[in-house]
């Protein structure tokens, strides 16, 4: 039904105008996408990602490419690559580039070894990770080194006696400015646009099918923010 009533279209968010001309989605909900509410938490972090003009992407547990074809049609000159292990999940990224324009821009690939992201990451990349875990392994500056010159946003999951969060800071504290967002629930004004659901379509169409306590994690360059700070003193003189 928000397939129908949006036209498969993004009404809203950071990818607001992205074309889903597949009426589906990999490992996660279609209808909070195509409502533009899906992780709201992190719209701003996404924006000023943008602002910065990353000249490569890694979106690591791509999906059916919502960030990895989202980013690259906000980034024109940005070369994106999608890391999907799913096989239908990369036929899907395939389809959703191709629509959108950016097919040439968006390099499919399969699973995200600790090589591969050590050799993508020797110049300075944006990373969007979502790995059900994986991150623990994944997002680790001693095993690909370039990390400490990436800006990341990562989704963090949580397994036994494992504080993803800490483990993070650890990692990154001395080298990135650190800010994390946590879930914070939907409700059915959210989908207030769409007209011909009722209030409890509604309430279903914005439910991502999360638990609370789930948290996000923006790593931003401590030296990028110093290069960007000298740069708006140079202007203002």
């Amino acid at each position: 039904m928000v397939a129908e009533e949006t036209r498969g279209i993004v009404r809203s968010g950071p990818f607001a105008g992205l074309r889903y001309p597949i009426a589906d989605a990999a490992g996660s909900a279609l209808a909070p996408k195509l409502i533009g509410s899906y992780e709201r938490e992190i719209h701003g972090f996404i924006e000023k990602a943008i602002t910065r003009a990353p000249p490569r992407i890694l979106n690591i547990g791509a999906g059916e490419g919502y960030y990895a074809v989202g980013m690259a049609r906000r980034l024109p000159r940005a070369d994106v690559y999608a890391f999907e292990t799913d096989a239908k999940g990369q036929s899907l990224i395939e389809a959703l580039a191709k629509a959108n324009g950016v097919g040439e821009r968006v390099h499919v690939r399969g699973t995200c070894s600790p090589t591969d992201l050590d050799e993508l990451t020797r110049q300075p990349a944006l990373i969007i990770c979502d790995i059900e875990g994986g991150e623990r392994e994944l997002l680790d500056p001693v095993s690909a080194h370039g990390l400490v010159d990436c800006e990341i946003i990562a989704e963090l999951h949580r397994g036994r006696g494992v504080d993803m969060a800490g483990e993070m800071r650890e990692r990154f504290g001395e080298t990135h400015t650190i800010t994390m967002a946590g879930y914070e629930g939907r409700d059915a004004s959210e989908a207030a646009a769409l007209s011909r659901l009722s209030t409890a379509e509604r309430r279903i169409a914005v439910d991502e099918r999360r638990r609370h306590g789930l948290e996000w994690i923006h790593l931003v360059p401590v030296e990028e923010l110093f290069q960007r700070e000298a740069s708006l003193r140079h202007l203002q003189e």
